[in-house]
């Protein structure tokens, strides 16, 4: 990969997706399941705004790893690992996307008052860390 930055700017466009890809993000998706897995991920979902950021981790001659976020309506709201393998011709044959919600609360009481009552375990060793930093 000669331009992972580049290529990470770009990786929303679906013309970088080889005729036989594969993408795994909650399942496995194929052909045209491609577009429709995408877009259901990275889409705008009922009027909320979604953005995806990106930042480049490793990348080598066939493959390139990122770290991820998922911003909706300007909240973090998911975050992960993706890889991306090319084949020769420098389109993605295989596209994997991993990653989990994101349980560290907003900076508003509100956001911090949801989580404690959400997830008290979490929510108290939050507040815990945050008083011995």
């Amino acid at each position: 990969m000669r331009d992972a930055e580049g290529f990470l700017a770009r990786a929303g466009d679906l013309d970088v997706y080889a005729a036989d890809a594969v993408l795994e993000l909650r399942g496995l998706h194929r052909g045209t399941e491609i577009r429709r897995a995408l877009e259901g991920w990275s889409g705008d979902q009922g009027g909320a705004r979604v953005e995806i950021h990106r930042a480049l981790v490793s990348a080598s001659d066939d493959s390139l790893v990122d770290d991820w976020e998922r911003v909706v309506d300007g909240r973090l709201e998911s975050k992960g690992i993706e890889y991306w393998r090319f084949n020769p011709d420098g389109q993605v044959y295989e596209h994997r996307i991993y990653g989990h919600r994101a349980v560290q609360p907003g900076p508003s009481l509100r956001d911090r008052v949801r989580l404690a009552l959400a997830h008290p375990a979490a929510g108290l060793a939050l507040l815990r860390r945050r008083r011995s930093d």
